[in-house]
């Protein structure tokens, strides 16, 4: 019987010899290019920068030495050797916090030194002796000594490197293989595999299948790329497990957490997250007539309302609330309360070159992606203990070795931080309740008679179990479009309609609960509700109450908070404590969050 074989890490630092611009197309102020930075605002070098350089020198090599060109095809994944590339790269982040400087210059008149009119520019450049660290995993050694030749034939980065910007020094080391980790066995009762995931690199995983100016992304993993990203691994591992297509292992999405993996704790597999229901909405923040924007005067958030509530019918002095975004999750961490939050999204400026480069211009775009260093939870549902106890033999090293997994475009790596089996929820009987929430989990996707499918969750609960017994008391839904590629092929899927994840429908005065009854035993099965559940689709909750801002003091409809506050100031300030007291106040109301960099800049023109 022939051994799999085993992939190999490695560390790849990079020293600057050179000051070096590692580019992002954007500019502000005083910089008309800034360096690209991490999620902490630390310079980066980019994995794509780095894997396109390395794949430029991997074809010189090959030009010379035509025995290679197969090699090359198989370590950098390209034409059909696509599904089973041996290398996965992350992006070089900075070992220690350093300097960045700033290089301003124009061009010159034609045998005079005069500068040229509008060629001043100011570029942000990485000081030379920073050091960047990159990590490297090959499917298997055979492919080590052709990395190493492209790393050692690469000797400058970032742009201006044809002029001697970005001057390195490369240090490649195998990191030796570490001991096993134990693995949580499953059991009996304990078929829900819950994975603490990590992106290494930013996620990109797009919400469109038409690309624009701008590729949007969406805020977590579904499970239909969490299904794929484990076949890959099959794949790159030489690795059959049928059980993977039988679609009777159920993948759920993988939504972020708030948390960092510098603050993570053991008790992790407590923690809780899930869409932002639809039918809780958020007050609109009240304006100030200082000229000062909402986001800068401080104060208290918008309370939340629950559309569900007798009291959400009465006026609200912030006007019509706000619907929840696409981005929005709810997470709790223990015992703690249910909070807010928004995964950090950034957006990366590309060039897209052509292969033959006549009179063609290049094409620019962007992308948006996920933060490095995001958490995600995710669940799994097995049927049976056999083929949890063969999925978790299988998948070993990947669970306990932490081998990465390649997620999104460009199979960015995300490996698996922490994993353990438990038992999934259950949902007591309901035989003498008269009223029930229904609430997404995940999208769901129901056909219609008409082969058409359904936008509405009403109608879509009729299709699934029988007609309704009473109209529902509120409702608040949405549709997405789910649009995907055919991995084998390489084209397009047909794009599906999908009733979308927060949506909420709310049932009272039932005079029978048999149709309740269904739901609880499908919930407890695990037996989700419309097509494609085993990529994490139709997941739902019933009862799912956050209670979020219930303690909120309740104000009289017409009245302004701020402006009722105002009202009790003690005695006439001047102008100078009025500055200082807003300084003050802003200041201890942003503590750890506060504006983004566009809007200090909007802030910053209207002060100028």
């Amino acid at each position: 019987m022939s051994t799999v074989p085993k992939p190999s890490r490695y560390i790849l630092d990079i020293h600057l010899l050179e000051d070096m611009h590692g580019g992002t197309g954007a500019g502000g102020g005083d910089i008309d290019a800034f360096q690209v930075t991490d999620r902490y605002g630390q310079p980066v070098i980019r994995g794509t920068h780095l894997k396109g350089l390395f794949l430029e020198a991997a074809r010189e090599l090959a030009a010379h030495d035509p025995s290679l060109d197969n090699d090359v095809k198989c370590l950098f994944g390209i034409a059909s050797h696509r599904r089973k590339k041996a290398l996965i790269l992350t992006s070089a982040y900075r070992v220690e916090k350093g300097q960045k400087l700033t290089w301003t210059s124009t061009a010159r008149e034609l045998f005079t030194r005069l500068p040229k009119t509008d060629t001043l520019r100011t570029i942000e450049y990485v000081a030379s002796d920073s050091c960047f660290r990159a990590q490297i995993e090959l499917a298997n050694s055979d492919h080590e000594e052709l990395l190493l030749r492209c790393i050692q034939r690469t000797k400058r980065l970032g742009s201006g490197r044809r002029r001697g910007d970005g001057l390195v020094q490369f240090d490649f080391r195998l990191v030796p293989a570490s001991g096993s980790k134990r693995t949580t066995p499953p059991g009996a009762d304990r078929l829900r595999l819950r994975l603490l995931l990590k992106n290494l690199d930013p996620l990109i995983l797009p919400a469109s299948g038409y690309s624009g100016n701008i590729i949007p992304t969406e805020g977590y993993i579904r499970g239909q790329r969490l299904w794929g990203a484990l076949v890959d691994w099959t794949i790159r591992r030489g690795i059959q497990f049928p059980a993977l297509f039988s679609e009777s292992i159920s993948i759920g999405n993988a939504y972020p957490l708030p948390i960092e993996p510098k603050n993570l704790t053991d008790d992790w597999p407590s923690w809780d997250v899930m869409p932002f229901p639809l039918h809780i909405h958020t007050g609109k923040p009240n304006g100030t007539d200082d000229g000062i924007p909402w986001w800068a005067a401080g104060g208290s958030e918008p309370p939340y309302i629950d559309k569900f509530l007798p009291e959400s019918e009465k006026e609200s002095p912030y006007g019509k609330p706000k619907r929840p975004k696409d981005h929005w999750f709810l997470f709790k961490d223990g015992a703690k309360e249910w909070q807010r939050f928004s995964p950090k999204i950034g957006v990366h400026m590309r060039n897209q070159v052509p292969l033959v480069r006549l009179k063609e211009e290049t094409k620019l775009y962007s992308e948006e992606e996920i933060a490095e260093n995001t958490l995600f939870l995710a669940e799994i549902d097995f049927p049976s203990l056999d083929m949890a106890k063969a999925f978790s033999q299988t998948f070993e090293p990947l669970l306990t070795e932490s081998e990465w997994l390649g997620v999104g475009r460009q199979g960015r790596p995300v490996e698996v931080l922490g994993h353990i089996w438990s038992a999934p929820p259950q949902v007591p009987s309901k035989e003498h309740s008269n009223a029930f929430t229904l609430t997404l989990e995940s999208d769901l996707i129901v056909r219609g008679p008409h082969l058409g499918f359904f936008s509405r969750l009403g109608p879509a609960l009729t299709q699934e179990i029988e007609a309704l017994p009473t109209k529902p008391k509120a409702e608040y839904s949405d549709a997405v479009m789910i649009s995907g590629f055919n991995a084998a092929s390489g084209l397009r899927r047909p794009p599906t309609l999908a009733i979308r994840r927060g949506s909420a429908i709310r049932f009272e005065g039932l005079s029978s609960t048999a149709w309740v009854e269904a739901l609880v035993q499908r919930y407890n099965h695990r037996q989700w509700l419309g097509e494609r559940t085993h990529e994490g689709y139709g997941r739902f909750r019933l009862d799912f109450d956050p209670g979020l801002n219930r303690a909120a003091p309740s104000t009289e409809a017409g009245v302004n908070p701020k402006k009722e506050a105002e009202t009790l100031e003690p005695e006439k300030k001047g102008l100078e404590e009025k500055v200082m007291a807003a300084a003050r106040a802003l200041s201890n109301s942003m503590k750890n969050k506060g504006p983004s960099k566009s809007q200090w800049r909007y802030l910053n023109d209207r002060v100028q």
